[in-house]
Order: C-alpha cells, then structure tokens, then sequence
C-alpha cells in the first residue's frame, strides 16, 4: 500500500471513529445505596440506581430494591423527559403487589395506589396544583432552589402522595451545614400534619450537590405494610 492510500484509510477510521462518539447519544450511571434502620443500623435493603443521561440530560431512572440475599424485592421506573421536578414515575413490589404511581393526562394529575394484590388498583385524576413536586422529582426541586436554600429561604411545595389518591403541602428549609456537607429538611406545612409526620432529612455534599444520606420514611414496606423509618448511605455517589 503507498504512503498516500495508507494515509487516506486513517484519515478515513478516524473521521470513523470521531462521528461515532459524537453521534453517541445516551450515558448510563449506575451507584448504590444502603438503606438501615434509622436508630439501630439494621439492615433493611440495598438500592441498584441506573440513570440514563442523554446528551449530560437525565431521561429515566431504574432503582431496583434488593434484600439481603440479593432478591429483587420491587422495581420503580422514573422518567425525567418531561420536567425533572415532576417526573412520571410507578413502583411495584414484587413481594405482596404493594403498586404506586403518577402521571399526567392533559391539565390532570393522575395518581394511582394499591397497598396489595388482594386489593384492587385505585386511581384518582385531580387538578394540578401550583408548585408540584413528584417522587425523585424532590430531588431535583432542591437543586432548582438551591441558592435560595442555603441563603436561609424556606421553599413551600405540594407533595404528590398516591397512597393518598391527593397532595400535600410541605415545606423545606437548611437544616444545618458543615464544612462540604449541607442538611435539608422537608415536613408538612401543616402544624397538625407535622406532629403525626416524620421530618425527612437529605444530606448532600455541597461540592457536587448530590446526596450522600437520607434519613426518614422510606418507600418500601416492612412485612405489615408499614414505611420502613430509614437512613440511607450513598457511599461512591448519589441521586
């Protein structure tokens, strides 16, 4: 082969090459969280997170929820290509058909729960209200207000709640900040609600505003149906 076709083919696999990674669209993050009992360190489950991340966006979210010997014990899909603040998103739990889901027809939100097989799928279409937050979509509302936050602001939101067919009011300020690390506590807006209701903390590493702990309700039953009372670790990286 002469010196000019030879360059000719690396020009050609390069060009190739730098065409292919530009045209590769979609990016997969994956990282684990530890979720313990709030008070004794017990042990309760362990979170597989996989985001899909087109072109530095967040699309979907995968969080399988395992249990000490490895089982998949429930599934939620999340999808962030509509609003961040509030995706559509459903939860199953493979253990006792415990389902949870929202999302949106037209100008309605639309909520649907079932505590277990045994019971049948409730759903209920409501008028969105202003200022809504959905599932992970928590997270990403924090992110948005983030200067507001630090500065000592206290954000008031409506939580989508589908074990409740409704939404509520919370409200959510700086808790406490040390060095790299800040703490964020969200609970109800309404006195009465915050006596009967657990306050949720979420740490996150000012840095690299991600999580690093939750402490509060979890998402996932206990053997009775009732919300484990949690703190989750995100050792590497979080949500």
């Amino acid at each position: 082969m002469n010196t000019r076709l030879h360059t000719l083919f690396i020009l050609f696999f390069s060009f190739l090459f730098v065409y292919a990674k530009l045209n590769v669209k979609e990016e997969y993050l994956t990282y684990q969280g530890i979720a313990t009992d709030l008070k004794s360190n017990k042990f309760y489950y362990l979170e597989e997170h996989m985001e899909t991340i087109d072109h530095h966006v967040l699309k979907h979210a995968v969080i399988q929820y395992k249990d000490s010997a490895g089982a998949v014990i429930a599934k939620k899909a999340i999808n962030y290509s509509g609003n961040k603040v509030t995706p559509v998103f459903e939860q199953n739990d493979y253990r006792d058909g415990y389902t949870e889901g929202v999302s949106f027809s037209g100008n309605k939100l639309v909520l649907k729960f079932r505590k277990n097989k045994k019971e049948t799928l409730k759903t209920k279409s409501i008028d969105i209200p202003d200022n809504l937050v959905v599932d992970g979509g928590f997270n990403y509302y924090i992110k948005s207000n983030w200067i507001d936050l630090i500065a000592g602001k206290t954000k008031v939101f409506n939580f989508a709640v589908p074990s409740q067919l409704n939404y509520f009011a919370f409200k959510l300020y700086k808790d406490s900040q040390k060095n790299d690390e800040i703490v964020f506590k969200m609970e109800p807006d309404n006195y009465i609600l915050r006596k009967l209701v657990d306050p949720i903390r979420v740490t996150y590493k000012v840095s690299t505003k991600r999580i690093i702990k939750y402490e509060g309700l979890s998402n996932i039953n206990d053997k009775k149906g009732n919300s484990y009372l949690v703190k989750i670790m995100y050792p590497k990286v979080g949500p």
